[in-house]
C-alpha cells in the first residue's frame, strides 16, 4: 500500500500502524481535562499519563509526593492514570464534604474496566447506589462489637494457638520467628472460624491450599488492578469477557468461588437444627435465594441476594476481615517491636491493667496506650495510601466546581505524612494520638479506614483482633530486633501494602 505516494507498506503493516496511532490518540484524549479546568497538576505523558511515577516509586511514596508537592495551589490537583482523569483534593474541609457531608454526591467508588468480571463485580467495594446499600446492609451488622463479643471464644483458642507455635518456631530458629506468617494465619483462621464456622488450621499448617491461594489473590489484588485498569481502555470488558480472560487469578478466583459452593451445600444437607451457631455466612444464605430455595419464597418484599452476590458478599468478607486484620496486626507490632521505649511502655500497661488475665474484648477497652500505638502504625502505614470517589452529578464543594463522572483521589498517605499535621512524620511517636493531641487536629487528619458511609466496614474486627493480639503477644513474650530485622518498613511497588521483606524479630518468652 502506498502512504503518501512515496511510501510502500504492506497492508498489515499499515493497519497495525492505523491501529497504534490511534490507540494512542484515545489514551491521550483526555489530558487537557485538567488545564480546562484550571486545575494544577504535572504533565502527563501520552497515553500512561502521570502513572510512571507510580510505576517507578510505588503508589504510596507518589501519593505522599504528589500531595506535598501541590497541597497549597488550591486545594486539589489533577493527574492522569493512562486516559482517566483523577482530581485529588488535599484541603481537609472539602474532604470533609466529599466523604461525609456531600456524600449523595459522592456515593460511589471508581470504576475500574478489570472489577466488572464474573465474581469481582459483585464484591461490595465495586457495587454502585441501592445495590450496594442493601448489600452493606446486610454486611455490617455481621461484624457489630456484640456479634463479635460472642464469637471471641473461638477467637481466643485461636490465638493462643498462634502464641504456642510463635514460640515454637522460635526456638527452633534461635529465638527469631518472621511474625507476619503466624499472624496472617491466625487472622485467616479467625476469619474462617467465626465468619463460616470451619477450622481451617493454617496457624499449624501455613502452607494449606486455602491459606495459600487466598493470600495470593489479596496480594496480587492492588498490582492487578491498576496494571490492567492503566493499559485496557473500560470498552476493552467486552472483549475480555468474550475471550473468557479474567484479570484476577483465575485459579484462585475460581477456588475462592467453588470453596463458598460447597459451604452452601454443605450447610443446605444439613437439618436447620444442626446448622450451629449463627455466623456470618448463615446470616448471608439467610438473605439469599438460597434461603428461598430451601424454604421456598418468603414473601419478604426485601430484595434477596442471588447466588453470585452470596460469591461476592463471601470474598468482601475475606478482603474486609483477614486484609485489615492481618496488616494491621503484624505493622502495628513490629512498629512497637523495633522502638524499644515504646514497647516498654506499652508492656507496662499491659501488665498493670490486664493483671495477668488473659486478653478479652472487654479489658482490653483498658489498654489506651496499646491504641495509641496502633493509631500510629495505622498513620504511617494505613491499609491504603488513598481511597477514592466517583462524582455522581456536577457539584460545587466549598465555591470549588468538581464535573458529574470526576474520580476523586483522598491522599491518606500524603495526609499521615503531611509535617504540618504530624511534625517529624517518618518517627514513629504514639503520643501523636494522646487525647490532648488528636482534640487538636481536623478530624479528617487522619484516615486509617476511610470516613462517611464508605468507611471499612471491617474495622470493629481489626480492631479486636489487634488489641487483643498485640497484648497477648507482649503478656508473653519480650520482643526485640535482630539481626534479620530491616526498618523502616518497605512496600512492594502497586502491592496492596504487602512488604517487601519479612518482618524478623527476637521473641523470648518473658
Amino acid at each position: 500500500m502506498d502512504i503518501l505516494g512515496f511510501i510502500d507498506l504492506p497492508t498489515p503493516v499499515v493497519l497495525i500502524l492505523a491501529c497504534i496511532s490511534l490507540y494512542i490518540y484515545y489514551m491521550s484524549s483526555t489530558h487537557g481535562t485538567f488545564k480546562k479546568l484550571g486545575i494544577p497538576g504535572p504533565k502527563p505523558w501520552p497515553v500512561i499519563g502521570n502513572s510512571i511515577f507510580a510505576f517507578k516509586n510505588g503508589m504510596f511514596n507518589t501519593v505522599v509526593a504528589g500531595y506535598r508537592r501541590f497541597q497549597y495551589m488550591g486545594g486539589m490537583y489533577g493527574t492522569y492514570e493512562g486516559r482517566t482523569p483523577i482530581l485529588t483534593v488535599t484541603d481537609l474541609d472539602m474532604l470533609r464534604e466529599i466523604m461525609v457531608k456531600q456524600f449523595n454526591s459522592f456515593p460511589n467508588r471508581r470504576k475500574y474496566a478489570t472489577m466488572d468480571q464474573p465474581l469481582i463485580d459483585k464484591i461490595m467495594f465495586n457495587l454502585d447506589d441501592d445495590e450496594w446499600k442493601q448489600h452493606r446492609a446486610i454486611l455490617k451488622p455481621t461484624l457489630n462489637p456484640n456479634r463479635l463479643k460472642a464469637s471471641y471464644p473461638r477467637v481466643e483458642q485461636l490465638l493462643r494457638s498462634m502464641l504456642e507455635v510463635m514460640e515454637q518456631k522460635a526456638k527452633a530458629q534461635g529465638g527469631q520467628l518472621d511474625i507476619s506468617l503466624p499472624i496472617g494465619c491466625f487472622c485467616m483462621d479467625v476469619i474462617a472460624g467465626i465468619g463460616f464456622d470451619l477450622d481451617c488450621n493454617s496457624i499449624g499448617n501455613p502452607k494449606n491450599d486455602f491459606l495459600v491461594k487466598a493470600r495470593h489473590f489479596l496480594d496480587t489484588f492492588g498490582e492487578r488492578t491498576f496494571s490492567f485498569a492503566l493499559f485496557v481502555p473500560s470498552f476493552f470488558k467486552h472483549v475480555l469477557d468474550w475471550c473468557g480472560i479474567m484479570i484476577m487469578p483465575k485459579k484462585e478466583v475460581m477456588f475462592l468461588r467453588e470453596f463458598t459452593r460447597q459451604a452452601i451445600e454443605t450447610r443446605r444437607s444439613k437439618p436447620e437444627e444442626e446448622r450451629g451457631r449463627e455466623d456470618f455466612f448463615q446470616f448471608m444464605i439467610d438473605n439469599s435465594v438460597v434461603r428461598d430455595e430451601k424454604k421456598g419464597n418468603t414473601g419478604s418484599p426485601t430484595k434477596l441476594l442471588s447466588l453470585e452476590e452470596l460469591y461476592g458478599s463471601s470474598l468482601t468478607y475475606f478482603l474486609a476481615g483477614y486484609d485489615t486484620s492481618a496488616k494491621g496486626f503484624f505493622f502495628a507490632m513490629y512498629h512497637l517491636a523495633m522502638n524499644p521505649e515504646c514497647l516498654k511502655k506499652a508492656q507496662q500497661e499491659v501488665d498493670d491493667v490486664l493483671q495477668g488475665d488473659f486478653p478479652n474484648p472487654d479489658n482490653v477497652q483498658n489498654l489506651k496506650y496499646i491504641d495509641m500505638c496502633i493509631k500510629e502504625s495505622n498513620r504511617l502505614l494505613p491499609l491504603g495510601p488513598y481511597v477514592e470517589r466517583r462524582c455522581s452529578q456536577d457539584t460545587n464543594v466549598l465555591g470549588r466546581h468538581i464535573p458529574a463522572g470526576m474520580n476523586i483521589r483522598i491522599p491518606i498517605a500524603g495526609i499521615h505524612r503531611d509535617p504540618n499535621i504530624y511534625p517529624e512524620p517518618e518517627r514513629y511517636d504514639p503520643e501523636r494520638f494522646s487525647p490532648e493531641a488528636t482534640k487538636e487536629r481536623h478530624p479528617m487528619a487522619f484516615l486509617p479506614f476511610g470516613a462517611g458511609p464508605r468507611a471499612c466496614f471491617g474495622q470493629p474486627l481489626a480492631m479486636l483482633l489487634m488489641r487483643v493480639g498485640m497484648a497477648a503477644m507482649l503478656q508473653r513474650y519480650h520482643l526485640a530486633p535482630c539481626g534479620k530485622s530491616e526498618y523502616p518498613i518497605r512496600i512492594i511497588p502497586l502491592s496492596d501494602l504487602v512488604p517487601e521483606h519479612e518482618l524478623w524479630l527476637s521473641l523470648q518468652p518473658r
